[in-house]
């Protein structure tokens, strides 16, 4: 992107800049004893791909605020307010995803500005591993301005 904005001044149909995440096996291993969710899909290879990277790490990944262009001004948080997720194949350890996402609509809701974003993730190949669709809002830090 040559011109940065803020989160809040992206328009429907604005594509926001995309994100590479390389899931190592330590990070994997790390994110599964966070949650203490020690089945053998996540560290063990269960066919010729190798262990499944968490669904959970694949979902905090794509999240907007790890997206390169997600800027919020000074004093708001950025809050999910309502989100759908399709996982349509395993992740593998070991592989590098790429995390798109596209501003689907914009709304006014009880003086409370939304948007609605499509999420994909895909894996090196260019394969679909997740599709989400997900409402965010913004919220006055405490503190903030």
């Amino acid at each position: 992107m040559s011109m940065q904005k803020t989160i809040d001044q992206f328009d429907v149909g604005d594509v926001l800049a995309a994100y590479e995440l390389q899931v190592t096996e330590e990070l994997n291993r790390r994110y599964v004893e966070a949650l203490e969710d020690p089945h053998s899909r996540y560290t063990t290879a269960q066919d010729a791909g190798g262990p499944w990277v968490h669904p959970g790490l694949l979902l905090s990944q794509s999240n907007p605020p790890k997206c390169p262009s997600h800027l919020l001004p000074d004093g708001l948080a950025h809050v999910q307010a309502r989100g759908e997720a399709e996982f349509l194949k395993a992740g593998r350890v070991g592989g590098t995803f790429r995390v798109t996402w596209k501003v689907l609509d914009r709304y006014l809701k009880r003086e409370r500005q939304y948007m609605v974003f499509d999420c994909r993730v895909t894996d090196g190949g260019g394969e679909e591993v997740l599709r989400r669709r997900m409402t965010t809002t913004f919220v006055r830090r405490a503190g903030g301005s």
